[in-house]
This record gives structure tokens, sequence and C-alpha cells, in this order.
């Protein structure tokens, strides 16, 4: 009967520290994914600012060629 009850505290135990393990990790793994979003939306950014330069520097330099 005692060693039962010794199982059960020990199983409770371990129950205790999944489930405060399983927070800190999906604490981590929500910091990362927002950390990882923020760059990739900047990387995105950066990339229209790139397509929009070539396509200005085309525009001129179509232009310039056309009109000489």
């Amino acid at each position: 009967m005692a060693s039962a009850n010794l199982i059960a505290q020990f199983g409770a135990k371990l129950d205790n520290m999944n489930a405060a393990l399983s927070a800190i990790l999906e604490a981590k793994l929500d910091a990362q994914s927002a950390a990882l979003e923020a760059k990739l939306d900047a990387m995105n950014m950066k990339l229209i600012v790139l397509i929009w330069e070539i396509g200005f520097a085309t525009a001129i330099l179509s232009a310039a060629i056309f009109l000489t």
C-alpha cells in the first residue's frame, strides 16, 4: 500500500514537471516564432523596395534610351 502511494506521488511530480517544461518550451517557441515573423516581414519589405528600385531604374533607362 505504501509503495502504491509512493508511486502515485512520484507520478504526480513527473506530471507537474512535464507540465512546467511544456509551458517553458511553449513560451520559448512563441517568442522565437514572433522574432522570426518580424525578421521575415523586414526581409519582405526590403525585397519590395528592391523590386521598386529596379523597376524605377529600368523606367528611367528606357526613357533615356527612347528619348535620345
